[in-house]
């Protein structure tokens, strides 16, 4: 079997399941665990997969497989970036919800370094993720029915468990951010359950990539008054003055501006 041959093969393995091992690849394809590493590497820079601890995840969540290459990997990068300054914002003993979406499947992914931290999510890429890890993570798993289009938990039982947390930080995702409107999306459903993740944490964290950025979307997930942090890239520097002006903090990923929580 040719080298693009395996690698096609695997990216296909892994669209059929929620992730794969290292080791079992390379068994299945007699070739050494570096040599599949190897492949997930470059199916990682392609944009089309996520390397996690012993094995790798295909990016399902990710709307930017459509885009220009450049411009996907860019994106791509992005996220990485946001969800970098993310995970710098946490110590150990911290408490976290972590919502459903790419940018916080890669935040899950950072956490990976992280000792100490207990961690609530409805988002199965995320659960996925931190699973498979060897360090001091807590884990726990929010209850609720499955959406696969957004690989999350929801509904009323958990909107019911989630009256009875409270956390230090809460990460949230959107699919559009203005001033005007705050955090939008064009799930109902999904609003009350990033709403309710808001008003159970110390500090609500909103990660956003600059293209979201002064756009919205059918309902608000959270009012810009919910937001103490919001993380984004650079690309939208002219929108974010109203948010500095409001009182969030403003990080923007490059770790060009690296504000401290009051």
């Amino acid at each position: 079997m040719t080298l693009e041959t395996r690698r096609k093969e695997i990216f296909h393995l892994l669209q059929n399941n929620v992730s794969l091992e290292t080791n079992k690849l390379a068994a299945m394809f007699g070739v050494s665990p570096v040599t599949i590493r190897r492949d997930f590497e470059y199916l990682e820079k392609s944009g089309l997969v996520t390397t996690i601890y012993g094995g790798a995840m295909v990016n399902h969540t990710l709307p930017d497989m459509g885009l220009e290459e450049d411009t996907g990997r860019l994106i791509i990068l992005e996220k990485h970036l946001i969800a970098k300054a993310a995970a710098e914002l946490l110590k150990p003993g911290d408490t976290i919800l972590l919502d459903a979406g790419s940018t916080t499947k890669e935040l899950a992914i950072e956490l990976l370094t992280k000792t100490n931290i207990t961690v609530l999510t409805n988002s199965i890429l995320a659960i996925n993720v931190l699973a498979q890890g060897n360090n001091t993570i807590s884990l726990m798993i929010l209850p609720g029915s499955f959406k696969k289009t957004t690989m999350c938990f929801l509904g009323a039982i958990t909107l019911d468990f989630l009256d009875f947390v409270h956390v230090d930080y809460s990460f949230i995702g959107v699919t559009a951010l203005s001033f005007e409107h705050g955090g939008t999306i064009p799930d109902p459903e999904e609003a009350y359950i990033k709403r309710k993740m808001a008003k159970s944490a110390n500090h609500t964290v909103v990660l956003a990539d600059h293209r979201k950025i002064g756009h919205s979307s059918m309902f608000t997930a959270l009012s810009t008054e919910d937001i103490d942090i919001l993380i984004t890239g650079k690309g939208s520097a002219g929108q974010l003055q109203p948010f500095r002006d409001a009182g969030i903090q403003v990080i923007e990923a490059d770790g060009a501006m690296t504000e401290s929580i009051s």
